[in-house]
């Protein structure tokens, strides 16, 4: 039983070294550094293009077997040049890829690997350089910039476009993983002096004879500069080369991941907020329109209850009018007449108490309203049963008992009257100012509504965008970490360990700018008329000078004669004149 749980704690343990010598993390850290050279003309044609690349591996390494496997894109591996460390063991091209594979027993405890080649890639970066000044032409077999003058203005355009592969398409716009560029100009100070830059340097320094300007700029589209030189001299050798353009690339798309992370927090607090906010303005606006629909509702209610006690006024006072002629007519009336007089009475006093009844049950009317109703159907009511009761005998004695009931229907009718015309005038009031001020609220509400959406749209393009440069970023991020491989003792370095930095480093050479240089066996239109200038002057001056040699001869010859010193032939002097005929004609 003892040997089972020993073999059993034994099986553990074999269990938990393979786990550990398979997962856990050692302190190694790895270091991997590329820098691509480019050197091209003023048309973007490359020149030459290298890479260089050093691996460095720190960490507890003395006597153990190191691999180190790195992938390269582009590289032509007959141009493999070892800078330091040992030559790789093998390579493997697969496609566009080149593996190389290095095998080393580690001495101790950190391993550097350099090495340099040609590289097939062409630069992220399309490049439009353009010289332009009158009467420079640009020579493109000596790769000469011809008729340099001083006091000469050069114009300079330059632009720039990254145009690398790590790319989305956000609402139609191309999301481009950025670089962090360093432009730098540099020109002799003695020869030439710059202005109206388009985007002024962020660094301008002078070293030894030239003055350098830098731009540090964060390239993601396209950057454009223009400026001016002026040609103070051109020296004595009549030719002025100026430094090659330099500009520098750095690939960090660690830095970009962690800035967008951390914007892309506080946009996302931003558009919640928005959202919050928008959505008040929301419940805010509807709650106004549910105010200004309970407004109509009011007013369309105390119209209607103004118009209604202004016509139940007149029906009162109607009644007012009724009653008190058979008040003041009654006593004049004999005793039939009066019977059929107070059965009409009696009709016309239900009817009013009925209307009454009626006001009462489809109006809210105010509780003194309310009182004044009753009190007067009780009225009413009171007086229908003294007419029910009446007795003609005794209608002298009871007929003075109306004047009161009477005279409050009166009052009630004006009471009413004035009661409906204030309910309108109220109404009237609510429509005019009332929904006015309510609907520019309104209005107000919806504009600025309007706006906020707006700002939430945009929030939330910029959030998308953001999202996809941090996509972006995470990608780049594996392919680098991909593309080296260690292992120790046959383990997997962690790729959290590894470190890596890309750098670009492109060269745009200039070209010689020279005044009016003669290259052998060229002749342009404009040298060969001026050589053919010279040519005739030359002739003239000679016959010139061959005709004044023929005056002075005549001269001499003719005082000879004189004389009678000698007498000359004249074939003699024809022969004479025919050498000379012979000379012009050879000149």
């Amino acid at each position: 039983m003892k040997s089972r749980e020993i073999i059993l704690v034994l099986i553990i343990l074999s269990i938990t070294m393979n786990v550990n010598k398979f997962y856990c993390r050692e302190d190694i850290s790895v270091k991997k550094e590329i820098l691509y050279i480019y050197n091209l003309d003023i048309n973007g044609t490359i020149l030459t293009s290298k890479i260089r690349v050093k691996i460095e591996v720190y960490g507890d390494l003395n006597g153990r077997n190191i691999t180190i496997i790195d992938r390269v894109r582009g590289l032509n591996i007959n141009s493999l040049e070892m800078l330091e460390g040992p030559n790789p063991n093998k390579n493997i091209s697969n496609g566009d890829i080149c593996e190389l594979y290095w095998s080393i027993f580690a001495e101790k405890n950190y391993i550097v690997i350099e090495y340099r080649g040609d590289i097939l890639s062409r630069p992220p970066l399309n490049i439009n350089l353009h010289i332009y000044s009158r009467n420079m032409v640009f020579d493109k077999n000596y790769y000469l910039l011809r008729n340099l003058s001083e006091r000469r203005v050069l114009k300079i355009d330059i632009f720039m476009e990254n145009i690398r592969e790590d790319r989305r398409n956000v609402e139609n716009e191309d999301i481009i993983l950025p670089y962090i560029m360093l432009f730098g100009l540099s020109y002799p100070e003695k020869y030439f002096s710059a202005t109206d830059f388009t985007s002024q340097p962020n660094i301008t320094a002078r070293q030894q004879d030239n003055d350098i300007a830098y731009w540090n700029i964060f390239l993601q589209h396209s950057f454009n500069l223009s400026f001016k030189i002026y040609v103070k001299s051109i020296g004595i050798w009549k030719s002025i080369w100026i430094p090659p353009l330099s500009i520098d690339l750095i690939d960090d798309p660690w830095s970009i991941l962690n800035s967008a992370e951390k914007n892309i927090k506080k946009l996302e607090k931003a558009v919640n907020e928005t959202e919050y906010m928008l959505n008040q303005l929301i419940s805010m606006r509807d709650e106004l329109n549910n105010i200004s629909t309970q407004t109509d509702i009011l007013i369309n209610a105390t119209e209607k209850l103004g118009k209604a006690e202004i016509k139940y006024s007149k029906d009162i006072y109607a009644l007012y009018f009724t009653l008190n002629t058979f008040y003041l007519n009654i006593r004049s009336l004999d005793i039939n007449s009066t019977q059929r007089y107070l059965y009409n009475l009696s009709k016309t006093i239900d009817k009013t108490i009925d209307t009454l009844n009626d006001l009462k049950k489809n109006y809210n009317l105010s509780e003194p309203a309310t009182r004044v109703i009753d009190n007067i159907i009780g009225n009413l009511s009171y007086m229908k049963g003294i007419i029910s009761n009446i007795d003609l005998s005794r209608i002298e004695k009871n007929i003075r008992k109306f004047e009161e009931p009477i005279n409050s229907l009166k009052e009630f009718s004006y009471v009413l009257r004035n009661l409906g015309e204030m309910h309108l005038k109220f109404a009237e009031l609510l429509r005019n100012q009332t929904p006015s001020n309510l609907n520019e609220k309104i209005d107000e509400l919806n504009s600025r509504i309007d706006e906020l959406s707006k700002e939430r749209e945009d929030l939330n393009k910029t959030l998308y965008k953001l999202y996809a440069l941090r996509d972006i970023a995470i990608e780049k991020i594996k392919n680098y970490r991909s593309s080296i491989s260690i292992f120790i003792d046959g383990r997997k370095i962690d790729e959290e360990n590894i470190s890596i930095s890309s750098k670009i480093e492109i060269g745009i050479k200039i070209p010689l700018l020279v005044s009016k240089l003669k290259i052998e066996g060229e002749e342009n239109g404009e040298e060969r008329a001026e050589n053919q200038y010279n040519v005739l002057k030359s002739i003239l001056i000679y016959i010139f000078l061959i005709t004044f040699l023929i005056f002075i001869v005549n001269m001499v010859l003719r005082k000879f004669r004189r004389k009678k010193v000698k007498r000359i032939d004249a074939k003699e002097v024809e022969k004479l004149l025919d050498k000379i005929s012979n000379i012009e004609k050879k000149l």
